[in-house]
Formats: structure tokens, C-alpha cells, sequence
């Protein structure tokens, strides 16, 4: 399908959703799935050309651009944070590198997975359980359910996602926590 109209305001409108959902089904997180499909637009609106006769294809090769540089710029980030680890002991003893205030207590562990579980729904709660606890197979676990494995496995992928975000916004608030004391 080819835009008619290079309008920005239009292109914005019309792709916008297509663009953000590519870059998600790329990258892990969804703060960097908005800031490149807000970078492929700017690019769009400083840098493409007005007569380009098909937009959707330059916008879909710009953000894949985009993805792989930011792909790259973690992988960097992550090594240079392994070489970074030459610095602790060799043995692998890290207990004194971690103060007491910033070590949590096995009891604290514990609490804040109650607190979480506790957000979940009663279905979500039984099927955590079933999965993490029992440790059963989702093939056993989607027959007593009577939907399908992948139906379970779609479930299981979102209740995952929804536990992810609720541990994130507890770290995010105990870094706060910490830096504002």
C-alpha cells in the first residue's frame, strides 16, 4: 500500500501503530520500542526525501536500521559491564562488595513476591503456582484448563509480562527510595 500524501502529520497517522508494534515484536522492552518509532518519525520529518514513492518501506528500513544499532549499543554495554566484573575477586566472593544497606534479606525476597502475587487474579495466582511451584508441563496444565497449549502458552507469555512490570515498578521505586534518603 503506497502513502499518497508525504504530509508528515499523515504518514505519523497512518503508520504510527504498524512502526511502534514492528519495533516491540524486535526489541525486549517497550521504552525502546517509543523512543525508535519516535526516532524513525523525527528521521522521517528531517530526513526523507518528498518524493519518496513508498513510505511504509522507508519507514519499515529505517526503524530495522534503528533496532540494529540499538541491539548493538546493548551487546556493548553489556560486554563493557563483563569486563567490568575483573575487578571484583576471583574467587567469586561477592558478600563484601555488598554493604548492608543495599543487601536484601532472603525475608524481604519473600515478602515482596507475596505482595505481587497478591495483585495477580485468583487465575493468575493458581496458574504462577502450577508452573513455578508444581513445575508442571504446560501440556498437562492446558488439558485441565481445556484450552490450548498454545492458548496456555499465550496466557502464561502475559502473566509473565504483567509480573515483569510489577517487579520493575518495585525496583524503580526502591531505587528512588534510595536515592532521595
Amino acid at each position: 500500500m503506497k502513502q499518497k500524501s508525504n504530509n508528515p502529520d499523515d504518514v505519523v497517522r497512518t503508520y504510527y501503530r504498524e512502526i511502534y508494534r514492528f519495533c516491540l515484536s524486535k526489541l525486549v522492552s517497550r521504552e525502546d520500542a517509543q523512543d525508535i518509532t519516535q526516532d524513525v518519525f523525527l528521521t522521517f520529518c528531517r530526513k526523507a526525501p518528498i518524493d519518496t514513492d513508498d513510505v511504509r518501506r522507508w519507514l519499515y528500513a529505517t526503524a530495522l536500521n534503528k533496532i540494529r544499532n540499538e541491539t548493538q549499543k546493548q551487546k556493548r554495554r553489556a560486554q563493557t559491564q563483563i569486563d567490568n566484573a575483573d575487578d571484583y575477586p576471583a574467587g567469586g566472593n561477592w558478600e563484601y562488595e555488598i554493604t548492608e544497606t543495599d543487601w536484601i534479606g532472603d525475608e524481604r525476597i519473600e515478602e515482596k513476591k507475596q505482595e505481587i502475587l497478591a495483585k495477580l487474579t485468583a487465575e493468575e495466582r493458581t496458574l504462577f503456582f502450577e508452573i513455578y511451584d508444581r513445575r508442571r508441563k504446560h501440556a498437562e496444565i492446558a488439558k485441565d484448563y481445556g484450552v490450548s497449549e498454545q492458548a496456555l502458552n499465550m496466557r502464561v507469555f502475559r502473566l509473565r509480562q504483567k509480573i515483569t512490570r510489577m517487579i520493575e515498578t518495585a525496583f524503580c521505586l526502591l531505587v528512588l527510595m534510595r536515592t532521595f534518603r
